[in-house]
């Protein structure tokens, strides 16, 4: 079956009237939501996600006095739906979003970063180590995500990973990153960690270089392209004035 040009021109116009009401939708949702004088931020809960908001808080405090700030905590793959349904207005993500033909979102790199390291509790064997070498991890429980939850991000993970001919033990899966973080307090396995958490890790954990292992990541800012409220602009024009923040 083929659509008639009657057909094309009926598709088009209905394509443009549903991503005119979704607009609608997340405007009314945020005004429902009283957003004059707030932004909301969505965020991953990293070193250098919580040093963008720290720095943007406090310039938000001293140039837009009224405005209020409101960080919340999201993982990456749930931010583009958050931002869509007008939850949040500007996300702190890391940046395999693959968003490029979103017609709807845009994105930024804020910064680079790279993950080398292996994070372990205190009490670890592995913990007095100045660096870890793969095939020691082969038997030790890995604590991470499943594919579905990031596809991109696993990918390229277990890529890297291959590459060292580590094929590491997944015995189970999980989606939030401070029960990684908590179970690997407890000596439940070991996770990922940025070169930034070398010498300030979670709570109860080490963080030690992975011998061989550098992964490029990044904190990517992402908002909704054609955003109203002037709020969220200006606070965006401050994130972008802090890409090198000390």
């Amino acid at each position: 079956m083929e659509l008639t040009d009657a057909g094309r021109a009926l598709r088009q116009g209905v394509t443009r009237v549903l991503d005119e009401l979704d607009a609608t939708i997340g405007a009314a949702r945020q005004a429902k939501r009283g957003l004059v004088g707030r932004c909301v931020i969505a965020s991953v809960p990293t070193v250098t996600a919580s040093r963008f908001l720290t720095a943007t808080t406090q310039a938000c405090h001293d140039r837009l006095p009224g405005v209020q700030l409101i960080p919340e905590e999201y993982p990456t793959p749930r931010q583009p739906d958050a931002l869509r349904e007008g939850l949040v207005d500007i996300g702190l993500c890391h940046a395999y979003l693959l968003l490029t033909d979103d017609p709807h979102l845009a994105h930024e790199r804020l910064v680079d970063e790279s993950v080398d390291c292996i994070l372990v509790s205190q009490d670890h064997p592995l913990s007095t180590r100045p660096r870890v070498k793969a095939f020691e991890l082969a038997d030790i429980p890995f604590l991470f995500a499943s594919r579905e939850f990031h596809p991109p991000l696993y990918d390229r993970v277990f890529s890297a990973f291959g590459v060292l001919g580590l094929r590491p033990r997944a015995d189970a899966t999980y989606d939030a990153l401070h029960l990684v973080w908590a179970l690997a307090a407890q000596g439940k396995g070991w996770a990922l960690s940025f070169g930034a958490r070398r010498d300030n890790p979670p709570a109860g954990l080490v963080a030690i270089p992975l011998e061989g292992f550098h992964l490029t990541w990044g904190l990517d800012v992402l908002w909704r392209r054609h955003e109203v409220n002037p709020v969220v602009a200006k606070v965006l024009e401050i994130l972008r004035e802090m890409k090198a923040p000390a």
